[in-house]
């Protein structure tokens, strides 16, 4: 008795090693084996993988070790995957955080944009845009031009058999290979052709450069897909499709609407115009580009004025003009700049800011001189004269702020200058 007893006494440290009777952690406290990537560390479960490792599945010692952790691999991996199951949530957050967009506040600093257009922005007008947007926003700015396309080539990446521009962010400018000025040579093989010469899709740019601002400059040759009759629904279709990529992108945009031509009816063009102001109506800011807006780009009014013969311009291009054109297209650019900060650069929103506050100041200073003229006081009462000579104040100002030459906001109330 007193031997068998002596050999349990040995053996107990033993079971109880491998057999624990008690957890490993208090109650209160989670065990660590229920946690997503976590492994267990006790003594036990070392020693439980490795009797499972060295063991086969009928519970003989395993013939082929290779196999046997191959199959303790796969239940791991059955177990974590079950594991997975139970616990949608963090599986959810997971694919939250990974698909979760980036929005840009609107008062957010343009560090990068991107410019996409047409024919025009292949010319003088694309220059001048992309070297002063540099220069105005301090920002990395991409241009690229695809003659002859609109919303449908960005959108498919389509080929542009008249070339393809790209100004990059470094000011340098390329072709894509394929071009006309950057055609195929015999070094580059078949997988070089004609058809190479085309943009890249709208999401690759988006992608790849994840712009602040997206300035587009397209929809000069989408008036012939439809008519003002029927309202052009592939043009509202395109639209809608950039602009859902854009969203999903979250980036801001401006959308340069077609400039004039003498190709299509003045009225047309006009009708056009509104169609991308009805449809970009808080989405993107539209700038129009139309002689209501820029009386400086009717294009018919210049060829008049130059004496143009017919052979002399294409009717839709402003660099057949000479120095007057690049007058044009300077303008033209300069004034999406201007607009493109006024909405979206908070260096431009600073500057309107203190101009506000000195016309203020400015005013309020007019007002001193007046009332002091007119022997009013900030200490009179507000009687039925003081609120008389107040009102004939405050119309002589409205009066003067309608001429052009003047300050022309509206006049503010000046009633903190009396006791009530």
């Amino acid at each position: 008795m007193a031997l068998s007893l002596s050999s349990t006494l040995v053996a107990l440290p033993w079971l109880l090693l491998t057999h624990p009777t008690s957890p490993p952690f208090p109650a209160e406290q989670p065990h660590i084996a229920t946690t997503m990537n976590t492994v267990s560390t006790s003594r036990a479960a070392h020693t439980e993988a490795a009797r499972v490792r060295h063991t086969d599945i009928a519970g003989q010692p395993a013939s082929n070790p290779k196999a046997t952790d191959r199959r303790v691999r796969s239940r791991s991996n059955e177990a974590a995957s079950a594991l997975r199951r139970r616990t949608p949530v963090a599986s959810c957050e997971l694919i939250r955080s990974r698909s979760q967009v980036h929005h840009i506040p609107p008062g957010a600093a343009i560090e990068t944009v991107l410019v996409l257009g047409d024919s025009h922005a292949m010319g003088y007008f694309g220059r001048v845009l992309h070297n002063r947007l540099r220069k105005t926003f301090k920002a990395d700015v991409t241009l690229v031009g695809a003659c002859g396309k609109s919303e449908p080539g960005f959108l498919r990446g389509s080929y542009a058999k008249c070339g393809v521009l790209i100004r990059t962010a470094r000011n340098r400018t390329r072709y894509p290979l394929g071009c006309r000025q950057n055609p195929c040579k015999d070094k580059h093989g078949t997988r070089c052709s004609k058809r190479n010469c085309r943009p890249k899709k709208l999401t690759t740019y988006l992608r790849t450069l994840k712009p602040d601002v997206v300035i587009l400059q397209l929809g000069a040759n989408s008036t012939w897909m439809g008519t003002a009759e029927d309202g052009w629904p592939k043009v509202r279709a395109n639209i809608r499709a950039v602009v859902a990529q854009l969203k999903a992108a979250g980036t801001r945009c401006v959308w340069v609407t077609a400039p004039d031509t003498m190709i299509r009816k003045a009225e047309t063009q006009d009708k056009f115009a509104a169609l991308y102001e009805n449809e970009l109506r808080g989405q993107c800011e539209v700038f129009n580009s139309r002689p209501s807006h820029r009386p400086y780009m009717h294009y018919s009014k210049v060829v008049k004025e130059m004496k143009l013969p017919p052979s002399k311009h294409d009717m839709m291009h402003y660099w057949w003009f000479g120095k007057r054109g690049k007058r044009i297209q300077t303008r033209w650019a300069t004034d999406i700049i201007e607009f493109t900060a006024q909405h979206f650069g908070p260096r431009a929103q600073q500057k309107v800011g203190n101009a506000q506050t000195s016309i203020r100041s400015h005013i309020a200073n007019l007002v001193s001189r007046r009332q002091k003229r007119r022997g009013f006081v900030a200490d009179t009462t507000h009687n039925a004269n003081s609120r008389i000579g107040l009102r004939r104040l405050r119309e002589n100002e409205r009066r003067r702020t309608r001429d052009g030459n003047s300050i022309n906001i509206q006049y503010g109330d000046d009633s903190a200058y009396f006791r009530r």
